[in-house]
């Protein structure tokens, strides 16, 4: 099991609160591992990474990506879709997953469900988000 605190966040008018978040590492082209400390996002279809991260990962976001328009409550934005699967892991725990870099490095690191969040059992408690693997068979 794999657990990390929440981030402080506090926006005007609405309070202080925390952000569930999590380290994911992902495997770069040359075998190193980057860390990327990312918001567990339930609501997020996909994992979303900036363009800047593909980048030091050592992936073409033209040649190794094909172009997506992605829509969420924020509105949509433009992206690249990584079509070859990277390894990637949480705590001890590793796995392969497909991921968008988004074309605004401003965008904030995103931890979404298809084949990252849907491989755990996440509990956010408000104070932590605590990851443990799903064993196989179960849903």
């Amino acid at each position: 099991m794999a657990s990390f605190p929440y981030l402080p966040y506090s926006k005007k008018g609405r309070g202080s609160k925390g952000l569930p978040v999590a380290i994911l590492g992902v495997k770069s082209i040359k075998g190193f591992w980057l860390d990327i400390d990312v918001i567990v996002d339930s609501g997020a279809d996909f994992t979303y990474l900036p363009g800047k991260v593909g980048r030091e990962l050592g992936i073409s976001l033209n040649k190794d990506c094909r172009p997506i328009k992605s829509h969420g409550v924020g509105g949509s934005a433009a992206g690249h879709f990584c079509e070859k699967p990277l390894s990637c892991r949480i705590g001890s725990t590793e796995f392969s997953m497909s991921v968008v870099f988004s074309s605004n490095d401003a965008v904030p690191p995103l931890l979404g469900r298809f084949q990252g969040l849907d491989r755990f059992r996440v509990c956010m408690d408000g104070k932590t988000s605590a990851f443990s693997k799903i064993r196989p068979g179960e849903v």
